[in-house]
């Protein structure tokens, strides 16, 4: 992740090919067109190209957060705050992805497997 002045962005290196994976204050991938991604944090990468990252949406002034995960063009929320857990009771949902809560961090594994803690 960069921090150059007040645009935050998350790039990876394919080859000899940078590119901008998420940028901050740009259209958050798998939501309603508006819906800006206002914080990325905890970028990971395999060895295959799949990337995962947490990070704020503002919809508007409702603010909420996801773990989005794919390979460059291809990012989608994986998980979303207020998603119901898999297995659990209905009610009981995911919380906050965002930099406020720092112990969830996406991790890729090697088959391209996405988890969180």
């Amino acid at each position: 992740m960069l921090l150059i002045g007040l645009v935050v962005f998350i790039s990876a290196s394919y080859g000899n090919d940078l590119r901008i994976v998420a940028k901050q204050w740009e259209q958050a991938p798998g939501y309603a067109a508006g819906v800006q991604i206002s914080s990325l944090d905890w970028p990971t990468i395999n060895a295959h190209g799949r990337i995962a990252f947490r990070g704020g949406v503002l919809d508007g002034s409702v603010y909420s957060s996801a773990i989005w995960a794919g390979t460059p063009p291809n990012l989608v929320p994986i998980v979303k705050q207020g998603d119901v857990a898999p297995g659990a009771n209905p009610g009981e949902v995911f919380c906050n992805f965002s930099f406020l809560n720092p112990i969830v961090r996406p991790i890729v594994a090697e088959d391209n497997a996405v988890a969180f803690r």
